[in-house]
């Protein structure tokens, strides 16, 4: 793993809310890069980390942006979280590459249910897109009272906040059992058709 193909997918972390100028950038802290839109984070142990950039955060075209990035770490704390087993967290993953993710076309968004709380799909499949570069199976756990989602390995932690929103009837809701079994060409077909 290497700086040109980490940097990429953690842009896909950062926001480009101009209220918020610090989760434009990567942060570059004690030996991590950071990236979050406020409702993905990314927390990246990096072995060939530049500590030239040690306290900066950088945006796509490597210019500091001098905002103060979010206390973050406290969100990332899992020892008052409830680790989910390492068959359900396959299954999540699974699921993800089984029903679509993000936005359909002028229609609303796909949500999994994960213990209760609506994710975007999009959302938890970018998790795991990190992991499968950085090369780790993550451990995933599940804060009801800070209600995210953390994945944790040995040189990355990440998390992921529930849709607080109600979902609208556009939305496609599916539990992670439903997902598994779902026949994704028919449901492609039938979300086609509702859109003519």
């Amino acid at each position: 793993m290497d700086l040109q193909t980490l940097y990429p997918i953690l842009y896909k972390f950062t926001s480009e809310d101009a209220r918020f100028p610090a989760l434009s950038g990567i942060l570059h802290a004690d030996g991590y890069i950071t990236a979050s839109s406020a409702y993905v984070l990314a927390n990246v142990h990096f072995e060939e980390y530049d500590f030239d950039n040690e306290g900066l955060i950088l945006d796509r075209d490597d210019q500091i942006i001098t905002a103060k990035f979010p206390n973050f770490k406290h969100l990332l704390d899992t020892s008052k979280m409830d680790e989910l087993r390492d068959d359900y967290v396959i299954k999540v993953k699974y699921c993800l590459h089984n029903i679509p993710t993000g936005k359909r076309k002028e229609r609303g968004f796909v949500l999994l249910n994960i213990e209760g709380f609506l994710f975007h799909t999009d959302e938890l499949s970018l998790l795991f897109e990190l992991f499968e570069i950085i090369g780790e199976l993550p451990s995933m756990y599940f804060g009801k009272a800070g209600m995210a989602i953390v994945m944790k390995s040995q040189n990355c932690t990440s998390l992921v906040k529930p849709e607080l929103a109600k979902p609208s009837s556009d939305d496609l809701l599916f539990t992670v059992e439903q997902a598994i079994r779902i026949d994704l060409p028919k449901l492609l077909f039938n979300d086609y058709k509702a859109q003519k």
